[in-house]
């Protein structure tokens, strides 16, 4: 071959050289840009979700702290016990109408709070988990020993799987009704011993009072 063809051949040569690098770059900047542009997207993406997130967490902190509001400021006393029956969580309530300061509960069974012959109905209730929703009034024991008449409404906490993780009583303070009750029974049952009384006075003179006197 001659010197002038092998020129032109290695000119050539290096111009098919030049156009397949450059294809190949002009390939590799198309792909790191579009690339570049996924990630930019996933990362918009990313950034959108984790701010949805953020307001998520955000409203649910909201909603918890209402929430707890709310119990504290209930007017009924809520008591909550883990599977084991101690308790885990009082509202203000339940402490004031037992008498106990605050966090003095927790970790602590609720038949501490009764009189002994009540204990057994107070734990069925609240002393398992595994019961079903009742209601029953009973009685506690203050920490002054005085009665708390309530009534107790108690429910099962399960877990998605239906599992028992504890229980919530809702507890209301019958105390002024139960008392209230008791007196209008004795005074009742007074006023039946004084009619009776009197209608055996009246009785005892009739049959004692000579014949001549009718």
């Amino acid at each position: 071959m001659s010197a002038g063809a092998l020129a032109w051949a290695v000119l050539v040569a290096g111009l098919a050289f030049t156009v397949l690098l450059a294809k190949v770059l002009a390939d590799l900047l198309a792909r790191e840009t579009e690339d570049r542009a996924l990630v930019e997207a996933r990362t918009r993406d990313l950034a959108a979700e984790v701010d949805s997130h953020r307001r998520d967490a955000a409203a649910l902190a909201e909603t918890e702290a209402r929430l707890r509001q709310l119990v504290q400021v209930m007017g009924e006393g809520m008591w909550v016990v883990d599977p084991a029956g101690r308790t885990t969580f009082v509202n203000r309530k339940m402490e004031e109408m037992l008498g106990v300061d605050s966090g003095g509960m927790i970790g602590r069974v609720p038949s501490e709070w009764s009189f002994p012959e009540d204990r057994q109905s107070l734990s069925e209730l609240l002393g398992s988990s595994a019961g079903q929703p009742a209601q029953r009034e009973l009685r506690l024991r203050r920490s002054d020993g005085t009665e708390l008449w309530v009534i107790l409404s108690q429910n099962a906490i399960l877990d998605p799987a239906g599992n028992p993780q504890g229980t919530i009583g809702v507890l209301t303070d019958v105390t002024v009704r139960r008392h209230a009750e008791n007196a209008l029974r004795q005074s009742q049952k007074l006023e039946s011993l004084g009619v009776l009384a009197a209608v055996s006075r009246t009785t005892s003179t009739t049959c004692s009072r000579p014949s001549w006197a009718t």
